[in-house]
């Protein structure tokens, strides 16, 4: 008799409907009528053993019991009555003589995996053990996963094992020692770090990098300084043709600059030296994998990643979606039929996205879907070939959403013809690019307001793509006409926590060294199904917070970042060496002893509870900056009197009075004032309650606590 251990009990329910064609349900496992019995975990049942259990003396927290470093992990159950009557019932079947193997199907990732084991070595099972992979909750993937069982001491499922058990402990190793050294060296500052989250100062591999990354984000924004641009548009002729074009140049910031090679161009032939025509196509967005369909439901529907992680998984559950903690964009050419079957099931259902569709277009040639290499655990995520029914209106959202992602490619590409122009005048090239709708293919699935952001992103660039198709020749031509236009630079957008994850899941798209970059080209930090509660624990630790949609730092966890970044342990707050720490993860999956890796986060964590003990406590505080210091580039901050410089112990001397001319300066205008040097046009009273409108100043020199006024209409007298 088999024993099947699920994680949960719909999968339990999923398995035993796969594979028996009648059961009873008891209290924590499911008899089958074919000498099946199947039973569930409740997620994670054992967890690390508390400190105090491996030492009495590490239940206090003092400088004197770190680090915590264990000769050997324990496990203990988690304190909870459920999971100890689950855990109970696990026991017993497993005990029972007439179970003679046991099929683990759980999760099939590190997760699942860790689930699996931990309760496998705590109770001792000695009877033998197969594995079940599956990537889908249907029938037929369930069937054929139980025929094509993996034994559990293959070397795929050891190492598997042994990695997740790696990321683990060390991740315990670290978080425990060094959320406590932070939190006594605070502590012993003084610092008052009470407000919100947790009352401690949580350390981890993976969260103050994530921290980190917020930080940087939110100091960019802070300190970029808009800046008008002036770029040059040009109209010409030839014959009857009119075009436009771009004067190919860097950013100019000086209109006079551009105004002069106006002046210059009117005196000199126009010569077209290009004129080149091509059709060219445009290949379907990729599919999904976890991250990126988090990121687009949350930029489409403003959900929170937390819970389009939750109504992915149950969609997931039901078996409308194959499984969905993937990290892989792509399939194998095993995958095509499930494609083409849910296709034919669906097509008559949304006539909207398969009108110009066809099955040909989806096949084993087609790198754009097809690369087996890019796939480890699973697949990019597929729709299941079931028709949708009864889904809330979210579920349903998001199940649309893949769906569309998924029949995209069984359109034809996005097809268009290009112009492109290149027009000389003197020393000045004016660059003309055309773009002509010849079959929209697979974007006529857009939704219309995706569609118009894509015009209106394109809309924004410097050397925006024109509509049309002009018949230009090589020779020459005539400038009808010249516009400078008016454009102003943008900060980095802020995180949403959906872009925050897309960032998290491939760090290379915000590291600046070249080389680096190369070298970390898809690579994450933690594990795809991580990825969302890991920006939840920062939100419930007190470490960011939501601005509305955006996701930015706060003092908390600023603090972390700025302190971390005093000592020889900065590397905690780098994207860089966590997704180095995840390539040595993964190569002990792939078969290489974590002995070394071991060794190393246990010299890491030595090395940082004496670094976070050193760090200086001279002035410590939680720090809310709201701007950057015109004269020495430090920090400025807030009071209810004054806004302050943070660089006062370096000397520093600036500071602004809070209330100017009868009027509070709002954050807003403080950013006009630090980017511009000037507000917009405000209205004021005097004293007397005569209005005026002026504009408020900051130019130097400087004096003490004032802005100047430059006034936009007749002065009047002002009694300062």
């Amino acid at each position: 008799m088999d024993l099947i251990i699920c994680e949960k009990r719909s999968v339990g329910i999923s398995t035993a409907e796969a594979l028996s064609t009648s059961f009873k349900e008891e209290k924590g496992y499911i008899v089958c009528n074919n000498n099946i019995l199947i039973t569930w975990c409740i997620g994670h049942l054992f967890t690390m053993a508390a400190p105090k259990s491996y030492n009495p003396v590490w239940e206090k927290w003092s400088w004197h019991t770190l680090p915590m470093i264990p000769d050997r992990i324990k496990l203990e159950i988690i304190d909870d009555a459920r999971i100890k009557a689950q855990v109970s019932v696990i026991k017993k079947l497993v005990e029972k003589p007439e179970v003679t193997r046991v099929v683990v199907n759980s999760d099939a990732a590190q997760e699942g995996q860790l689930i699996a084991g931990n309760l496998l070595r705590m109770l001792s099972v000695k009877k033998p053990i197969v594995r079940m992979w599956v990537s889908s909750m249907s029938v037929k993937a369930l069937q054929q996963a139980y025929k094509n069982v993996i034994s559990w001491n293959d070397p795929s499922q050891v190492n598997l094992l042994k990695s997740a058990e790696t990321r683990t402990i060390s991740d315990w190793i670290v978080g425990l020692s060094l959320s406590r050294a932070m939190t006594l060296w605070a502590q012993d500052a003084g610092v008052d770090y009470s407000e919100g989250g947790s009352r401690a100062l949580n350390m981890g591999r993976i969260i103050n990098v994530v921290a980190a990354m917020v930080y940087d984000r939110e100091m960019e924004r802070t300190k970029f300084s808009k800046r008008m641009y002036y770029p040059l548009l040009a109209q010409f002729q030839q014959g009857d043709t009119k075009y436009l074009g771009y004067l190919k140049a860097e950013k100019e910031y000086e209109k006079s600059v551009v105004e002069n090679i106006i002046n210059q161009i009117r005196s000199l032939p126009a010569n077209v030296v290009k004129s080149e025509k091509q059709e060219k196509t445009t290949p379907a967005p990729l599919l999904f994998d976890l991250a990126s369909a988090i990121a687009a439901a949350s930029k489409r529907f403003g959900m929170k990643a937390p819970h389009i992680q939750e109504v992915l998984n149950d969609l997931y559950l039901k078996k409308y979606l194959s499984y969905i903690r993937t990290d892989s964009q792509y399939i194998t050419e095993n995958e095509i039929p499930l494609m083409h079957e849910t296709f034919d099931l669906l097509k008559d259902r949304y006539p909207h996205l398969t009108a110009n569709a066809d099955k040909k277009y989806v096949h084993a040639a087609n790198k754009r879907i097809v690369q087996p290499d890019k796939v480890a655990d699973h697949h990019g995520i597929l729709v299941e070939p079931k028709v949708p029914t009864g889904l809330s209106d979210e579920e349903q959202k998001i199940y649309d959403m893949v769906l569309e992602r998924c029949f995209m490619h069984f359109n034809p590409p996005f097809k268009y013809q290009n112009t492109s122009i290149h027009t000389r005048m003197g020393d000045h090239l004016f660059v003309s690019t055309y773009n002509d709708t010849i079959e929209l293919g697979w974007k006529a699935l857009l939704p219309t307001n995706q569609k118009d952001k894509e015009k209106e992103s394109a809309e924004n660039e410097d050397d925006a793509a024109l509509t049309g198709s002009p018949n230009v020749v090589v020779g020459s031509a005539n400038i009808i006409g010249a516009k400078i236009e008016e454009k102003e630079t943008a900060p980095p957008p802020a995180y949403t926590d959906g872009s925050l994850i897309l960032a998290m899941s491939n760090v290379s798209t915000i590291v600046k060294d070249p080389v680096m970059k190369e070298k970390l080209k898809e690579r994450g930090i933690g594990t795809s199904a991580t990825l969302a509660a890991t920006v939840e624990k920062l939100l419930n630790i007190g470490y960011l917070t939501y601005d509305k949609k955006k996701v930015t730092i706060t003092k908390k966890g600023a603090f972390i970042v700025e302190s971390l970044r005093k000592t020889k342990i900065q590397v905690l707050t780098s994207p860089e060496m966590t997704a180095q720490w995840e390539i040595e993860l993964e190569n002990i999956r792939k078969g290489k002893s974590p002995q070394t890796f071991n060794n190393a986060i246990v010299n890491f964590v030595k090395l940082a509870v004496e670094e976070i003990k050193s760090i200086p406590n001279d002035n410590v505080q939680l720090i809310d900056y709201i701007g950057e210091c015109p004269k020495c580039k430090s920090g400025l901050t807030r009071t209810a009197k004054r806004i302050n410089c943070s660089g006062t112990k370096n000397g520093c001397d600036f500071f602004l009075w809070s209330n100017q001319y009868n009027k509070a300066v709002s954050d807003k205008m403080l950013e006009q004032l630090l980017t511009k040097g000037k507000t917009n046009v405000l209205s004021f009273n005097t004293k007397e309650g005569k209005p005026y409108k002026a504009q408020l100043a900051l130019e130097a020199p400087y004096e003490q606590g004032k802005l100047k006024l430059l006034f936009a209409e007749a002065k009047p007298k002002v009694k300062k």
